[in-house]
């Protein structure tokens, strides 16, 4: 059985190449694009900020389910039962059953019986995009765009033998990179919103 999963809006990829070529002039188009699908890649499995609910309904022994989806599921990050007619809507989870997905088939155990057959569980992975994709999740735009553009210009400000090489610049957008890769953990743990942080006024003494 194949489940077909509709995911949410795109961008194109190349949105993302005018704010690397604002950064390295002389970069060309194909490189800057492949340097951002590679840094989306590697933001989106080191802070697994790309999750989305799918939802299966559960057939009599049968513990395989093939999950027709455009990104790479890395990890199952919970299951529960649904509780709504509505999808996504949170249920209880279920801890008796166990769930991995691997080379997008999603392998569940126990096996269903006929006892729960009919009923519908909610599957949450963490998935990431293609080496290929031209479309990226618009999430990834915009919310996290600095953080794909840190990390791709970290990579290519190493290349050696081009006009742009510069280690210090490379070591500065890596140390911004990893903020905003604490900043989408953050997100994660706070409904996937991106955490936005008020300062309040600096008290200051008046003088005496």
């Amino acid at each position: 059985m194949s489940i077909v999963y509709n995911t949410k809006p795109t961008v194109s990829l190349r949105e993302f190449i005018p704010r690397v070529q604002a950064a390295i002039d002389g970069v060309d188009v194909e490189m800057a694009a492949q340097y951002i699908a590679d840094a989306a890649i590697t933001f989106a499995r080191s802070t697994r900020i790309l999750r989305e609910t799918i939802c299966v309904e559960l057939i009599s022994c049968q513990d395989s389910y093939r999950l027709d989806t455009p990104y790479r599921i890395i990890e199952v990050v919970s299951v529960r039962r649904q509780e709504s007619d509505n999808c996504g809507f949170a249920g209880q989870y279920s801890p008796n059953l166990q769930a991995y997905v691997d080379d997008g088939v999603l392998y569940l155990d126990p096996m269903p019986t006929d006892a729960n057959a009919g009923s519908v569980i909610e599957i949450e992975v963490a998935m990431v995009p293609s080496r290929n994709a031209v479309e990226l999740p618009e999430t990834l735009y915009e919310d996290w765009v600095e953080a794909v553009v840190q990390l791709a210009l970290s990579q290519l400000y190493l290349l050696a033998d081009t006009p742009w090489y510069s280690l210090g610049a490379s070591r500065e957008q890596h140390a911004w990179y990893k903020q905003s890769v604490i900043s989408a953990k953050m997100a994660n743990m706070t409904k996937h919103k991106p955490l936005n942080v008020r300062l309040s006024p600096r008290r200051t003494r008046g003088r005496r």
